[in-house]
C-alpha cells in the first residue's frame, strides 16, 4: 500500500513529466517583454532577432539563455500558456520573486490572467510588470516587508 505521501510525490512526477518537452511554438512573447542589454533591447519592444523564433538562437545573449518562462518548464498548466492568459511568468528574479509581465497592454487585468496572479501572490512575491514603467508588488503582507528591506539593502550597495 502506498502512503499518501508517495502518492503525491507520484502523481506530482507524472505531472512533470507529462509536460517534459514542452515547445515555444509560435510564442515569442519573451522576445519582446524581456529587456535584453546585450542587445540594447528595450522591453516591451520586439527583439529584431525574432522572426517565428530567434534567428540568433545558438548564440543567443546570456539574458535569453537564463530566461526560465514558468509555462514551458512546466510549472503553469496548459491554460496559463502566455498566449492563452495574456502574462508570461518566470522565477528568474534575483531576489526570489514570481514576476509576471503583460504579453499584451492590459492583459493582466483579463479573468485567466487574474486568477493566475491572485493564487500566485497568495504565496508569495509576485511583481506585476505592465509595460515599461508600471510595475505593482504583491504578495503576503510580511514577504513583501522582507523583500522590499531586501530591494532596499541591494539598491543601497550600488
Amino acid at each position: 500500500m502506498i502512503s499518501k505521501r508517495n502518492e503525491r510525490r507520484l502523481r506530482k512526477k507524472q505531472r512533470l513529466e507529462s509536460w517534459k518537452g514542452r515547445q515555444c511554438g509560435e510564442c515569442t512573447a519573451c522576445c519582446t517583454v524581456l529587456g535584453v542589454t546585450e542587445l540594447e533591447k528595450p522591453a516591451f519592444t520586439p527583439c529584431q532577432h525574432c522572426d517565428a523564433g530567434c534567428k540568433i538562437y545558438p548564440q543567443r545573449p546570456k539574458t535569453c539563455q537564463t530566461y526560465s518562462c514558468s509555462w514551458k518548464v512546466g510549472a503553469l498548466p496548459e491554460e496559463y500558456h502566455p498566449l492563452k492568459c495574456g502574462v508570461i511568468i518566470d522565477t528568474t528574479n534575483p531576489l526570489g520573486a514570481h514576476t509576471v509581465r503583460e504579453v499584451y497592454p492590459g492583459s493582466s487585468g483579463t479573468w485567466r490572467a487574474r486568477q493566475v496572479i491572485d493564487f500566485l501572490s497568495s504565496q508569495v512575491v509576485t511583481i506585476v510588470v505592465r509595460g515599461e514603467q508600471d510595475r505593482s508588488i504583491l504578495g503576503p503582507p510580511a514577504a513583501v516587508r522582507q523583500f522590499m528591506q531586501q530591494v532596499h539593502k541591494r539598491v543601497s550597495q550600488d
